[in-house]
């Protein structure tokens, strides 16, 4: 497993000057999406918004299913299975993508 190189966990969702923002506590800011004209429907806000907020927790999801991953891991070594296998494909392929090794 390699290292983490993301900003880690907690960033928040705000709207800033006709964009949508992630912003993490320490203050640095990631554009979501941009609004023209914030009165522009071509993604509906709710969209934006929904988008906005998965991006924002992204990093706490990515924490989560390593724990899985590792709970697993630790089940295996008991020899007591837990994920079904397509469960952990999906978990390990989720984080290879989040760390940019797939």
């Amino acid at each position: 497993m390699s290292a983490a190189k993301h900003t880690p966990k907690p960033w928040t969702r705000h709207e800033v000057q006709h964009r949508i923002v992630a912003t993490h506590a320490r203050g640095y800011r990631v554009t979501v999406a941009w609004m023209a004209d914030p009165h522009d429907d071509a993604i509906p806000a709710e969209e934006r918004d929904a988008n906005a907020r998965l991006i924002a927790a992204a990093p706490a999801l990515l924490e989560a299913l390593e724990m899985v991953r590792d709970a697993d891991d630790d089940c295996h070594r008991d020899d007591l299975p837990w994920l079904p296998p397509a469960a952990r494909s999906a978990i390990d392929a989720a984080i290879a993508a989040a760390r940019g090794e797939s």
